[in-house]
């Protein structure tokens, strides 16, 4: 059996764009992870922003802070990831920390 990154790998190397929900649905039941993913992704800039965070079977806790300010708490296979999203001149922050 493949491992969840060569699955998702080898999609990428075909030419597969998005995965639907449905199909991240399978393939996460097909190769259970028992920690959250976290991806970031580099902007042209050069700046790096939260690109994704990936859970099966988590618990999911999100609550505002404040008018501009949200935490949300991903929390799967005992790995806690802790996600500080924010506005500013109308554009959406969001830094994630795992613990």
């Amino acid at each position: 059996m493949s491992s969840l990154r060569a699955v998702l790998e080898e999609r990428a190397n075909r030419g597969y764009g998005v995965i639907t929900h449905t199909e991240l649905r399978e393939i996460l039941a097909a190769h259970p992870v028992k920690r959250p993913i976290v991806r970031n992704a580099e902007l042209i800039d050069g700046a790096t922003v939260l690109d994704e965070v990936v859970a099966f079977e988590a618990t999911v806790h999100l609550e505002c802070m404040a008018d501009n300010h949200w935490w949300l708490l991903v929390e799967s296979g005992g790995v806690r990831v802790d996600v500080n999203l924010g506005t500013k001149r109308a554009k959406i922050n969001a830094i994630a920390e795992e613990s």
